[in-house]
């Protein structure tokens, strides 16, 4: 009973994506691209108010960011956009960060449209 009791305030702190899909839909706009690498939760196409793409393979990140398009978003770990902002073109950059249960989540954009 306890548990049932403090589980949903716990889970709404730990993993409130508000503050990264507001950031995300305000940068991407109406014709923005929303992706997620690897997944996302289905919390975020509720705060987005539309679906985002899942770019499962590395191979299909990669190619997106390396065409930035305005209004394009991508939202992943920060230890992920580590390793790929290496190879990403610079006009993509970080619009946002927060932590989510104990990990560092990143949105990252491409030129504003």
């Amino acid at each position: 009973v306890l548990t049932g009791i403090r589980y949903p305030p716990r889970h709404a702190r730990d993993f409130d994506v508000r503050p990264l899909a507001a950031v995300a839909a305000s940068h991407a706009g109406p014709g923005g691209t929303l992706f997620g690498y690897p997944d996302l939760r289905l919390a975020y196409d509720f705060y987005l108010e539309r679906p985002a793409g899942e770019l499962a393979t590395i191979a299909r990140v990669r190619r997106m960011l390396a065409r930035p398009e305005p209004g394009h978003v991508l939202i992943t770990s920060r230890g992920r956009w580590q390793e790929l902002s290496a190879e990403a073109p610079p006009s993509w950059r970080v619009l946002a960060a927060h932590t989510l249960d104990g990990r560092e989540v990143v949105v990252v954009g491409s030129p504003p449209p």
